[in-house]
């Protein structure tokens, strides 16, 4: 994974303008990315980002100078690069910053001291191509290039293979025939974070499952329950369950006495979670789209979804239990009702495949097709319909075949095992929505607090008329060097109070693991245009720095933050955040008004993009290694590199080819 540092030191206030004119006069690259010569940071091999901003000074925080950078290696190694190539820049610049050694050039070690001293780090660090360095990115971009003009050459000659695996083996051949190419052909190393993604998420599951049963049982335990009295309560259940399903079969057939008892709960339990399933799959198409979830929207989607699982639980629990009772009762038995059993198990065989043709059918259905809202839905409902009779079509056949085999347990024991099971799986849902309402207090608590800060603090949409007021922090954007990637520095005070405090901290922390343990894969909760993010507390953490190197332009990049899931999590983050407005002592200006944190605030779409100026802070200087590149770009080309040295299959090979 990539590291940063973020050094941030005090300046002396008139040094403000003077630092401003030096850094665009020595540090910020020409045209072309051709860097100044106190400034050399194209000599450095690993760095793939450096940026300087200058901070103002406020009522109560003094100016600032920024030197973010993202690089490959250790910080040691990198701050000997650095001083190694712009030691002189570097000492010009910061000569002017408190506590800078005066001996600084002729000693670096004093000063690399210096800047170790002064990193605040990252509180979030968000990477769009975790693992890859910037060698790395160059050459696999390089190889794609070659790969797309060798694809244009065949095309244009007329001689591509017809086949796809042909057309592959045309690709691997050109990558082969030349030796300067063939690294390509060795596996790309692979973080172990990215490696382990989908394990580090079940063990995270598991542990919360956990976690939530202990929960359930300290509850259970709080009213006077033991384990053992909610694992008697479990036949009861069933029992009700089976009442509930013999009333279902009498409704539709007239008669339930030609089923045999143990299927009862079976029937019940299934009815119940197709009811659960369907007012889930209402509820989802009526807040799918980020801009539509609300706090009562998505509440009773959530226990929805938690009834669902639970009924889901307790239905393969009836199953469970009904070949526990059926096993071996015809053990050893040869006559007329063997022939039967064989004929109805090879009836099952063949619903089997049938169902697993239809569930095949409904699978890629939605790729052929696109559907909508309502249609989307009734696939969904009709595949867990499918999977379902799958499911209990499985159970027959080993329900079945179990009659002839011998039972090697007792019949008893067996069903007091499944009933503890079943009620640890009952701890486990009351600890779920234990947790849940936990979750709602802290919730109401904080919407408590947005009510206060809306009577505290003004509404932004008065800040959409300092638009021209503003103009000067964005120049730079969508020109010269930022034609294709483009830097953000945001800078907003903290609200007042415990709650703030906590709640920033916490999300802050969240979100960072998220980022390195789950978006790893080149988005951010689907954002694919960030390169490299990170949001830092800074002055004891009354005030948020952002910086960010993103792809593309600043309107279509803040859009998606506000039409894609991102938006909760950015909500989080600014909703405990206000900016103060230039020239206008005491006049702050909260983030759009959220409501229960991370619902509504940045999609009030006009006054999130004035707030977002306002913050903004000029990004003086910026360095990007490979400035024509985006994050599709780079992650594409690493995929068709690994893609080389593996059995693809044909659909796989179109995907690689049709990426290209």
């Amino acid at each position: 994974m990539p590291d940063y540092i973020t050094i941030i030191t005090p300046i002396e206030t008139s040094y403000i303008e003077p630092c401003r004119q030096y850094l665009r006069e020595n540090a910020e690259p020409e045209v072309g990315m051709r860097c100044r010569p106190r400034f050399r940071f194209d000599l450095i091999p690993n760095l793939h980002f450096a940026s300087f901003v200058v901070l103002e000074a406020a009522a109560d925080f003094g100016p600032s100078l920024v030197f973010e950078a993202t690089f490959d290696g250790t910080k040691a190694d990198f701050l000997s690069d650095l001083l190694r190539v712009a030691g002189i820049g570097m000492h010009e610049l910061y000569q002017h910053c408190a506590g800078y050694p005066v001996s600084g050039l002729t000693s670096p070690e004093l000063a690399k001291e210096y800047f170790v001293g002064h990193d605040a780090g990252a509180h979030i660090y968000f990477s769009g191509s975790p693992g890859r360095t910037v060698a790395q990115i160059k050459d696999e971009n390089r190889i794609h290039l070659g790969i797309t003009r060798y694809f244009s050459r065949l095309q244009d000659g007329g001689v591509s293979a017809p086949r796809l695996n042909g057309l592959f083996g045309d690709l691997r051949g050109f990558i082969a025939r030349r030796v300067s190419r063939r690294w390509a052909e060795q596996q790309a190393p692979v973080p172990w974070e990215v490696r382990f993604r989908t394990t580090i998420a079940t063990a995270a599951g598991v542990a919360a499952l956990i976690l939530a049963c202990l929960i359930g049982a300290l509850a259970v335990a709080a009213c006077g329950w033991r384990l053992q009295s909610l694992s008697s309560a479990i036949p009861a259940l069933f029992d009700d369950a089976g009442r509930f399903g013999s009333s279902i079969v009498s409704r539709l057939a007239g008669s339930a006495s030609e089923i045999p008892a143990m299927l009862f709960p079976v029937i019940g339990l299934t009815a119940i979670w197709l009811l659960l399933r369907c007012g889930e799959l209402f509820l989802i198409s009526w807040s799918r789209h980020p801009r539509d979830q609300f706090f009562f929207r998505r509440v009773p989607l959530h226990v929805a979804v938690i009834l669902t699982y639970g009924a889901f639980i307790f239905l393969t629990g009836a199953v469970l239990q009904a070949l526990i009772e059926e096993v071996g009762k015809s053990a050893g038995a040869v006559g007329y009702s063997v022939l039967v059993h064989l004929f109805v198990l090879f009836v099952l065989v063949v619903v089997l495949a049938g169902l697993q043709y239809l569930a095949t059918s409904l699978k890629i259905s939605v790729e052929l097709k696109k559907l909508t809202g309502p249609q989307e839905n009734w696939r969904r409902l009709w595949l867990d319909l499918v999977r379902v009779a799958m499911a209990i079509t499985v159970a027959g056949c080993i329900l079945v075949a179990s009659r002839y085999m011998p039972s090697v347990f007792d019949e008893e024991s067996a069903k007091s095992l499944l009933s503890g099971a079943l009620a640890i799986a009952a701890c486990g849902l009351i600890g779920v929505f234990a947790l849940y309402a936990i979750g709602l207090l802290f919730l109401s608590i904080l919407r408590v607090r947005e009510l206060l800060d809306g009577r505290k603090f003004a509404d932004p949409v008065a800040l959409e008329a300092r638009a021209s007021i503003n103009a000067k922090k964005y120049a730079r954007e969508e020109g010269g060097n930022n034609r294709f990637q483009n830097h953000l520095t945001s800078l907003t005070r903290v609200k007042p109070g415990f709650v703030h405090g906590v709640a920033l901290r916490a999300t802050l922390f969240v979100i960072n693991l998220l980022s390195r343990f789950w978006f790893n894969v080149g988005t951010l909760g689907e954002i694919p245009t960030i390169l490299s993010a990170r949001w830092v507390l800074i002055d004891g953490g009354r005030r948020l720095l952002f910086l960010d190197n993103y792809g593309g332009a600043w309107d279509s990049y803040l859009n998606e933050f506000i039409d894609l899931t991102a938006v909760k999590g950015l909500n989080a983050i600014w909703t405990n955040t206000f900016v103060e407005v230039e020239g206008k002592k005491g006049q702050c200006y909260g983030f759009p008004q959220t409501s229960f944190y991370f619902w509504k605030g940045a999609q009030a779409e006009q006054p999130f993009k004035a707030y977002v100026r306002e913050s903004q802070v000029e990004t003086v200087a910026w360095y990007s290694a490979y400035p024509l590149l985006s994050v599709v770009n780079i992650n594409t080309s690493t995929a068709a590199r690994q893609s080389l040295s593996e059995p693809l299959t044909a659909a796989e090979i179109d995907a690689v080819v049709q990426n290209l």
